[in-house]
């Protein structure tokens, strides 16, 4: 028998990999009832745990060849919610991460030309409290 908490990490995981699964496929798949399923849905809904459903888009096929994984490293003492509240409202921006480790910032970004992606790291440089990018292009994805 599962638990209640087991049973929510299997509708998120058949979610992340599909945000369009049918309640009831979603049900099939972990071996519940679809009336569970949704009861579970719209619970982790209520809680902010999932927070929107959308379509994970392949940049580089559709011809952004400027598509791009960014590190980015602040200053001590930088208002790192400014700073990442900036970053995340760039255009090109489409995920910013705030982690651990040597770098602040992980931001991914869909630039049409390489040269848009370069406007882009120098527009993130000059934000006060960004100390160094590291960029990584990005070739193919999974």
């Amino acid at each position: 028998m599962k638990t209640h908490a087991d049973a929510r990490m299997l509708v998120l995981g058949v979610l992340e990999r599909n945000g369009r699964a049918s309640l009831r496929s979603v049900a099939k798949e972990v071996g519940l009832s679809t009336t569970t399923v949704s009861r579970i849905v719209q619970e982790l809904e209520k809680e902010g745990i999932i927070t929107g459903y959308g379509a994970q888009v392949n940049w580089p096929k559709l011809g952004y060849a400027g598509t791009i994984c960014l590190h980015v490293g602040t200053a001590p003492g930088a208002d790192i919610d400014t700073v990442g509240t900036r970053i995340r409202g760039l255009a090109p921006i489409l995920t910013v991460f705030y982690t651990t480790g040597e770098t602040t910032f992980m931001a991914y970004a869909a630039c049409r030309t390489m040269e848009d992606a370069n406007v882009l790291i120098g527009t993130i440089q000059d934000i006060p409290g960004v100390e160094r990018i590291v960029p990584h292009a990005v070739l193919r994805m999974y």
